[in-house]
């Protein structure tokens, strides 16, 4: 018998995003400093790397052999998946497009990309898999018999899986 437990933690930074940026922000992204704008004048989308990511979880598995005939392999996953998107261009699909404009300053703009981690939209909080096996033992027929030729080595497996959620792709 066999139990497992492991416990998971990981930080990603610098997944693709698609932000919305103004003339004024390109300009000193690209370190331009002699003009104010550009030749469009447009708010433009950009793909850059600022999506974050954060995955804890647990994992608990066991096996067992029973005998020569019969074994159980079960694993449970509890996984807490959070980011600042689920998609890159989750962003600009919503509040990306969305612009701004402050009357008391006068200053145009686009909603800023969210910073706080939530819930991914392929979140798998629960996965249960379980695999039962089923082996005929090489002793079970007289030896060279029809029966031990047919059936001698026969394995069958049945597996059971469970997930809420959905998956990613």
């Amino acid at each position: 018998m066999r139990l497992d437990f492991a416990g998971y933690h990981n930080e990603s930074k610098g997944d693709l995003a698609v932000r919305r940026m103004t003339p004024q922000e390109l300009l000193e992204l690209g370190g331009v400093t002699d003009r104010s704008s550009t030749r469009s004048n447009a708010i433009l989308s950009v793909y850059t790397n600022r999506d974050r990511m954060s995955t804890r979880g647990v994992e608990i598995s066991f096996a067992r052999r029973m005998g020569e005939i019969w074994g159980i392999n079960a694993a449970y996953t509890l996984s807490f998946p959070r980011a600042t998107s689920s998609n890159p261009q989750e962003y600009i699909l919503t509040f990306g497009r969305q612009t701004f404009f402050d009357p008391v300053t006068g200053q145009r703009g686009v909603q800023p990309p969210p910073r706080v981690l939530s819930p991914i939209d392929y979140d798998r909080t629960h996965e249960l898999n379980v695999q039962l096996s089923f082996r005929v033992p090489d002793d079970l027929f007289p030896a060279r018999s029809r029966a031990d030729v047919i059936l001698s080595d026969l394995t069958g497996y049945a597996t059971f899986t469970f997930s809420s959620g959905q998956p990613y792709t």
